[in-house]
């Protein structure tokens, strides 16, 4: 199995992109945009998360790992943790991922093909399941699916949104990290027609967090500093909710364009390079044990870097067959 994976996005199109400039204004008759340039995901068991681009080697960490390594613990994810004990917690929360992991190729799915029979989600997510190896009782898992995919379609008639790109990854030597883009899409809002946004899902039913709000804020400068002359204006949390009978409000949305966290993220990237200004090392245990001679020089940890350069000169590197975990509470 190769310690790495080459991520490229679900969609793209290129055209469409051409067609918007900082004012949502066409803009005809200009180029197709290519598609970002290949970028890699290090899979290795025990590395740290991070992108890598070849030729030469480059590393970035991803977006989810800088904040992680310098935001303190939600008060929502103490509390869940407190309620459910350590375990049951640790659980619930690897399930909830791989929840909404799906959510977000069911999504893809909707995009890309127009249309989704609900008739057919129990045998889709029991494909879904199987493909992936999952170990979590997804029995669940059709009935609230259905839900957030008619509230998903619901929100994309609404406003009117045009995906541009699908599934994105991105990086920057300037910024010094990288991410994997839900939604890029032209969209319109009561106030404004055909403007370039990002979407962000998240798969939790209930609130927002303040770490989120820096994440999508952090994605649109990715994309602005890769893509200048088509920058994202606007950025949105997009997630589902619990409806009923009576209920018009089939999701969640809130516009995080002008946060009071929008311009977080530089600071907390600084933060990250000053306690982790090197890569970690990884840990690598090979050769024959022999009974009376001492392991010791079978111990061998070796930097990222050369990890992934063994990896690029040995291995053809496969395509993602899955999308990275969202991080859910």
């Amino acid at each position: 199995m190769s310690d790495a994976e080459l991520v490229t996005p679900d969609f793209w199109d290129g055209d469409l992109l051409a067609k918007v400039d900082a004012y949502g204004e066409g803009l005809f008759g200009h180029e197709a945009y290519p598609a970002p340039s290949s970028l890699y995901r290090l899979t290795r068991e025990g590395a740290p998360r991070l992108y890598f681009a070849k030729n030469p080697v480059r590393t970035y960490p991803s977006v989810t790992s800088v904040l992680h390594a310098t935001c303190p613990t939600s008060p929502h994810l103490v509390d869940w943790i407190a309620a459910h004990g350590k375990r049951r917690a640790e659980y619930l929360r690897d399930e909830r991922a791989a929840y909404g992991t799906c959510m977000h190729e069911l999504f893809s799915k909707y995009l890309r093909e127009g249309e989704f029979d609900l008739s057919h989600m129990d045998s889709w997510v029991d494909t879904y399941a199987k493909v992936n190896a999952l170990v979590y009782d997804t029995g669940y898992w059709p009935a609230n699916l259905k839900q957030d995919l008619v509230g998903f379609a619901g929100y994309c008639v609404r406003y009117n949104v045009r995906p541009v790109g699908i599934e994105v990854p991105l990086a920057d030597d300037v910024l010094g990290y990288a991410g994997c883009l839900d939604l890029v899409c032209v969209m319109d809002t009561a106030k404004k027609k055909n403007i370039l946004a990002y979407n962000d899902w998240k798969s939790n039913r209930k609130y927002f967090t303040d770490e989120q709000e820096i994440q999508v804020n952090a994605y649109k400068a990715l994309w602005n500093a890769n893509y200048p002359h088509a920058p994202i204006t606007d950025v949105y949390l997009y997630g589902p909710k619990d409806w009923d009978e009576g209920s018009r409000e089939r999701c969640r949305v809130k516009n995080c364009t002008a946060s009071r966290l929008a311009n977080a993220f530089p600071g907390l990237m600084a933060q990250f390079n000053l306690r982790d200004p090197e890569r970690k090392t990884l840990l690598e245990l090979d050769g024959l044990l022999t009974r009376g001679v001492d392991p010791d020089n079978l111990v061998k940890y070796s930097k990222v870097e050369d990890v992934i350069e063994r990896t690029i000169q040995h291995e053809d590197i496969p395509q993602a067959t899955h999308h990275e975990a969202p991080d859910e509470e």
